[in-house]
């Protein structure tokens, strides 16, 4: 499936897996050590499930997300909600993802509001160091 993009994942456990996995022309296997979120600067979109960590980097980077359905996570719906309002994204079931209808040639429907400011780590440490000052001083 989709020959003109290219794919990057991370290596499976089992060795059997990655052995067929390598014979896939359009997908390199990320080396040990080496997360998909690491790869998120070199990247046009991410296909997965909804996760914390996925959507903060994703959104700080303005990464499309195709994100598959996922019933076992209680806190799906705020996550939803919040890639809906701020993200550039496509919604798969996971009917769609198992059958290759993974929605590549179609555009990212658009964040319903205005992005979130990027900096928010470097926001928080300086609210922390405010704090800090306020209490220790």
């Amino acid at each position: 499936h989709w020959p003109d993009h290219h794919f990057l994942m991370a290596c499976p456990p089992d060795a059997k897996t990655s052995a067929r996995l390598a014979g896939i022309a359009n997908l390199t296997l990320l080396p040990d050590g080496v997360r998909p979120l690491d790869a998120f600067p070199f990247c046009e979109r991410h296909i997965g499930k909804p996760g914390f960590s996925t959507f903060c980097e994703a959104l700080s980077l303005e990464l499309g997300l195709h994100v598959v359905e996922r019933q076992d996570f209680a806190e799906v719906s705020a996550l939803m909600q919040g890639l809906i309002r701020y993200g550039r994204h496509r919604q798969l079931t996971r009917q769609q993802l198992i059958g290759g209808d993974w929605q590549l040639d179609q555009p990212l429907l658009p964040a319903e509001a205005e992005p979130l400011a990027a900096g928010g780590a470097l926001q928080a440490a300086e609210q922390l160091i405010r704090i800090g000052d306020q209490y220790c001083n």
